[in-house]
């Protein structure tokens, strides 16, 4: 039987809630109740383990949360009374070239692979 409305698999899910917490704390893995309740609810593994997160231990799913960074308390007691915010990125600067049109031939055979003679 194949759910045909939005949100039916997840009604399905919280009649089976009681069973499916009590056999989590007896030490079941998801992977195997997905297989015991899979007639039942009709679908996938990963949407059986997002309902689990979700409505049994009441944890948003992972990889919907967007982790903020904060920056280190230096830089925030620095700008206090200002409303210069500190910079996002490191100025980029330039590493000096060194070109030479006639390499340095000991250098070359290295590269290679080769042994000078000496």
């Amino acid at each position: 039987m194949q759910p045909n409305k939005k949100g039916e698999v997840r009604v399905r899910f919280i009649a089976l809630k009681a069973e499916i917490e009590r056999e989590l704390e007896k030490g079941h893995t998801c992977r195997t109740l997905h297989a015991r309740y899979n007639e039942q609810l009709s679908t996938e593994y990963s949407n059986f383990v997002k309902l689990v997160h979700r409505v049994i231990y009441n944890k948003p799913d992972s990889r919907n949360i967007k982790k903020k960074t904060v920056p280190e308390t230096s830089v925030l007691a620095d700008n206090i009374g200002t409303d210069e915010r500190p910079p996002l990125h490191k100025p980029f600067k330039p590493r000096k070239l060194d070109f030479s049109a006639t390499p340095n031939p000991e250098q070359v055979a290295r590269w290679i692979g080769k042994k000078t003679k000496t």
